[in-house]
Order: C-alpha cells, then structure tokens, then sequence
C-alpha cells in the first residue's frame, strides 16, 4: 500500500472521549494530511496550532489506524475545521500512547530489485511441432523463500506473483515480486528499522548506478496479532512514509545499467553483510548516497558532498593522527610556549587539527584502498587527487582567488570520486573480487574514465592558501 484516502474518527492517545470525524489521505510521493471536521459534543480543536509533533489514532471504515509525528498547519478556532501534516501512517493497529513506534520486522519491496536479482519463477516453452502448428506455454515453479542470519536478527528474501491486467480473454500477465524482511530479536524504534530496510535500497541503488525507489512497506509487533489466541500469528501492518523525492518508479532497470548483479555479489548472505556495514558506516554512505539520491542538485553541492563522504569514510577506516596523540599534544605545548602569549591562543586553535592527514593524502588512500580498479579509473592517482583537492578549495576558500573549472570537468571528477568510494566500500564489505571487476568495465565507468581523460581542466586552483587556513 503507497496511497490511502479514507474516513473515519481519530483522538489522542488514551482521549478517545474527543473524537473527531476526518479524511486521511496519504501518498509516499506527496505525504499526508488529516483533514478533522467540527464535533458537537466538542467545543476545542483536537490538537492545540501551537502544540509540537503529536500523534493521533483513529478508526478507518475497515481498521484501527496510528497516525505519528502529526503538526497542525491550519487551524479554525473553538472546534472548527483543522489540518493536520501526518510523517508516518501504521493501517493495521492503534499504538494508544505518546511512546516511540516499535516494531520487531518489516518488509519491502525495492524498483529494480528483479532485474538486479535476476531469477524468475517463469518457465517459458516454445514449440513449432508439427510444423503446421505452434505451441507457447508458460509454467509458474514459485522460488522458495531464503533467509540468512544476522547480527540483530536475519534477512529473508521472499519471492511471490499475482496475476496482473487482462481480462481473462485477450491478454494477462503474471506479475512477480521479490521482498526483502528484515527480523529484529528486539523491538526496534521506527528510525533504526527504516535506516536497516534503506541500506538495501541503497545496494540497489548503487547497483543499478540510479535511484530506486522503496515501497510497499510492512511491520510487524508481537502486540499486534490476527486474532485474540495465544497462538495467533502476528498482523501485518501497513506502513506508510514519505518516499526520498525524486524517485520515478516508471524507469525500469535494464540489465545493461547493473554495475553487478545481486549473484556477483554473493546473494543474499552478501546483502546482509552490507546492511551491518551500512549501519557502522552511516555518515559517509549517506553523504554518498545524496549524489544518486534526489533531483538534479547544483554541481558544485553535489562534488562537495562526494567529498565530504571521503573525508567521512577516511576518518572512519584509516588512522586519523600523524603522530600518536600524547606526542603530538607535547608537541603542541611546545610549539605554543615558544610564541609570544598574545599570539598563543591563536596559535593553538590553528593547530587544533594539524593532526589530521590532509584531503590530499586521504584520497589517495582511498584510491588505494579501491584497488587496481580504482587506480585504472583514476590514472595518475597523484595528479588526480591534487586535482580534486584544488577544485574542492576554490569552492571551499576564496572562489574569486581560483580560476574556475569547467562543470564538465567538475562533474566528471566528482563521478569518479563517486566511483572510487563505491569501490572502496563493497571491498570493505569483503566482497569478491569480481564485483570490482564488473563495476570497472560497466560503459558508464567506461565513459568517466575517457572523459576524465579527455576534458582539460582550465586550472589546476591556486595552491596558496588564505593567511588564516592550514593547508588540506
């Protein structure tokens, strides 16, 4: 479920004494809003125009619904009619307290994921015997479920189908669909599970080398059952979140645009060790992610934000001192002591990070890291990473002390920064070596590297730096 308009009357939490008549409608692309209508018998408006983020439970025609992090963007005093901005939406079940939404599963689907995974449940048969007559059959052998062990649980992979269109006379088709669960051994809070089920949209993401979008999600909590029985099975839940903008579900991935496939990788063991690392590696994943992610941003944001996730992942997975600490910190007195004390207090908090390992020396670090392919991509790796330091400081610094650099080779440095990051990380996943190989001779890596070569730079920047900043 991605869009819901429905009647029904909501409260707060443990107040359904004030109940109001509304419609919710919801969609992933556009959010939600709960529009509530006067009440009789209640003379005030259900939530304050000044109060913050509330949530609000109610019951639709068909079921109990939890409406969380709820603001009110339009107000008719003394009971009149209200609007409500709705974050998240659970169909399903009515969470009647101001606790955080817990939940102990949940599950989605993710565009692109078949092609990426790339079994299919269809059996084809084609035959022209006799000669006089043809035969076309199609065989539907479901794909069993898999399901591997995790650090906070496990992660299935569910494969299902539905007939979808026709009209049972001239056409049908067989519509089949892959689903990722991720179990939880302990209730989770909303945030931590949408982080967890994001990873793999971003392994798909970076997969098919283009946003994809996640939908169709679903959660479970061991509160929430079918029935009253002891042995009741649990409820799916439907859930309902504002979708990351820019997605278009109509762009199909085709198999030429796969940078690797879901086998390459080594299934699903594979996803779920890169949903961990995911988790230990979330700043400099999600600064990366923001090149793939959204619509068409400026240039200049995009290669700042690429580098930023470099320098985000150097300070994670590589030492971050050039000298131990103590001995630095010595060294740091004794520099100090040796200035007059009007220039001391200065002094120090210029040296605050020359501890540091410069920009320049963490890209070429991480070109090192990605390996053959990341250095094959790059070519001179020194000339390159000096190059995306100056461009980085003429944005940073100054801008009018640097010539500027054509956006074509702006962006064209940026992508391969893009490229070696990504390299970097699927070999800190401890992904064969194939995988590498295949993200290094896909046609779009292909191109960044003849272009990379091709397009001259007009300046290298202008490598002095102002009067008050260390050099990167």
């Amino acid at each position: 479920m991605d869009e819901l308009t429905e009647f029904g009357w909501f409260w707060l939490p443990s107040n359904e004494s004030r109940r109001f008549p509304g419609t919710l409608r919801f969609s992933t692309d556009g959010g939600g809003e709960l529009t509530l209508h006067a009440n009789p018998d209640v003379h005030d408006n259900l939530v304050d125009a000044s109060s913050p983020s509330r949530r609000v439970v109610g019951m639709l025609e068909d079921d109990y619904v939890t409406l969380d992090r709820c603001f009110p963007v339009h107000t008719q005093f003394f009971g009149g009619t209200q609007r409500l901005s709705v974050g998240v939406v659970v169909k399903g079940a009515c969470f009647d307290d101001d606790g955080d939404l817990e939940f102990n599963s949940i599950s989605f689907e993710v565009d692109g994921a078949p092609e990426w995974i790339g079994r299919t449940a269809v059996e084809r048969d084609w035959r022209h015997e006799p000669a006089d007559a043809m035969h076309y059959s199609l065989t539907l052998n479901p794909i069993p479920p898999e399901t591997v062990g995790a650090p906070f649980g496990s992660v299935s992979l569910r494969y299902g189908w539905r007939t979808d269109g026709g009209d049972d006379a001239s056409q049908d088709s067989i519509h089949q669909m892959r689903r990722f669960e991720l179990q939880f051994d302990h209730l989770q809070p909303l945030d931590q599970l949408l982080r967890r089920a994001s990873a793999v949209q971003d392994l798909v993401t970076i997969a098919a080398n283009r946003q994809r979008r996640m939908h169709s999600l679903v959660v479970t909590h061991p509160g929430a059952t079918r029935d009253d029985s002891s042995d009741a099975p649990l409820k799916r839940l439907d859930l309902l979140i504002n979708n990351r903008e820019g997605a278009d579900p109509s762009v199909r991935t085709r198999s030429t645009d796969l940078l690797f496939t879901y086998e390459q990788l080594g299934g699903l063991a594979a996803v779920a060790r890169w949903v961990v690392v995911r988790d230990e590696l979330r700043h400099p994943v999600d600064a990366l992610m923001t090149v793939r992610y959204g619509r068409v941003g400026y240039l200049e944001s995009r290669f700042q934000n690429v580098v930023g996730a470099a320098e985000a992942l150097h300070r994670v997975r590589f030492p971050n001192e050039l000298r131990p600490r103590e001995e630095y910190r010595a060294f740091k007195r004794m520099l100090v002591k040796h200035v007059p004390s009007e220039h001391q207090e200065w002094l120090h908090s210029q040296l605050q990070y020359s501890n540091e390992p410069r920009l320049l020396q963490r890209l070429r670090d991480l070109v090192a890291f990605g390996g053959d392919e990341a250095v094959a991509l790059v070519g001179d790796a020194k000339a390159w990473s000096e190059e995306v330091r100056d461009v980085r400081n003429g944005f940073v610094h100054e801008p009018a002390r640097n010539t500027p650099v054509s956006s074509e080779r702006v962006h064209y440095l940026s992508e391969s920064l893009y490229f070696v990051l990504v390299l970097a990380l699927l070999r800190e996943c401890g992904y064969d070596h194939q995988v590498s190989q295949s993200i290094a001779t896909h046609r779009q890596v292909d191109w960044v590297k003849e272009r990379l070569r091709a397009t001259q730079a007009t300046t290298t920047g202008h490598n002095e730096e102002p009067p008050d900043s260390l050099p990167d």
